[in-house]
């Protein structure tokens, strides 16, 4: 029996804006965090809380929308109705 690894066909590049956004917010934290700590009495405890409030329900919401890959979740085989 073949692995179904060995016989996926090419995805197109449909992440790479997710890719680039990614790569931008993670280059502007320092900058925004550090504006966060200048104009309000923020903790460094408090400044991760606030990024993990913010970011797990856009994350959330992103993988709502967009539901897995196609063929990425399997089917239950096919199978008689049992008299």
């Amino acid at each position: 029996m073949s692995h179904p690894l060995l016989h996926a066909r090419p995805v197109p590049a449909t992440g790479l804006p997710f890719i680039l956004l990614a790569a931008v917010l993670w280059g502007t934290i320092a900058i925004t965090i550090e504006a966060l700590y200048r104009l309000t009495p923020l903790t460094p405890i408090q400044g991760g809380f606030l990024r993990v409030a913010l970011a797990a329900p856009a994350l959330l919401l992103l993988a709502v929308r967009t539901g897995p890959p196609p063929g990425s979740v399997p089917t239950a085989p096919s199978c008689p109705a049992a008299p």
